[in-house]
């Protein structure tokens, strides 16, 4: 794969599948419009997300799940952008939230900046492959393909699903497991009787979970 290419000719979901089967290493540099994403990846799995949009900051998750108000998130970001110093050292600084409180945040930031970009249609993906990279994954790998599970299920537009199963519109689909996760909403166990092409005319749910299904290896 190119180190710089269109978005929009491999779709994020498939890009993220090359990146857990190749067990990448390095930074995924996405962009779409103003807004613009960096992904750390150490074998396959996210470590974090680096991103542009306000609405994804550390102190709108915690207003987001009732830690601070939103009074409170103002005063310590612009504490945080006087000083320099991150917003989430401030907080605890200003013992308005607890670590384990922080790492709850984090934890939601990092999906929520995660699961955003299945839901862009075009931009420009830069590949940065590191030999290694410093920072360990904060979840497994399972917990990271629950994430790229969701994200496909829950954000990707049915114009990408489609994008992306048409060239395999003639296949039929082949089970690696008959234990498929249960953070699918809708049963699959018959998904190797139809073609592709087949299940895309069952509306959205069977080939949004057929997507995910192969982008995580099942």
């Amino acid at each position: 794969m190119e180190n710089i290419f269109e978005l929009k000719d491999i779709t994020f979901p498939l890009l993220i599948k090359d990146i857990v089967e190749s067990r990448f290493t390095g930074i995924i540099f996405v962009s779409t419009g103003e807004w613009k994403k960096g992904l750390i990846f150490n074998q396959g799995v996210l470590c974090s997300i680096q991103s542009n949009k306000t609405g994804e900051l550390l102190g709108n998750t915690l207003v987001e799940i009732g830690h601070i108000t939103g009074e409170q998130n103002q005063l310590s970001l612009e504490r945080a952008r006087l000083e320099r110093r991150k917003q989430g050292v401030i907080l605890l600084e200003m013992g308005l939230v607890q670590p384990k409180e922080i790492q709850e945040a984090l934890k939601r930031q990092l999906a929520t900046r995660f699961s955003d970009i299945f839901s862009w249609e075009s931009g420009t993906v830069q590949r940065v492959p590191k030999d290694q990279i410093g920072k360990a994954p904060d979840m497994t790998r399972n917990e990271f393909l629950r994430l790229v599970r969701r994200g496909i299920v829950e954000f990707a537009p049915f114009s990408t699903i489609i994008t992306a199963l048409t060239p395999y519109a003639d296949a039929k689909p082949k089970k690696l497991t008959d234990d498929f996760p249960t953070d699918l909403a809708v049963t699959m166990d018959n998904i190797d009787q139809f073609k592709v092409s087949e299940l895309l005319l069952l509306g959205q749910d069977p080939p949004q979970a057929l997507l995910s299904l192969y982008c995580t290896g099942l």
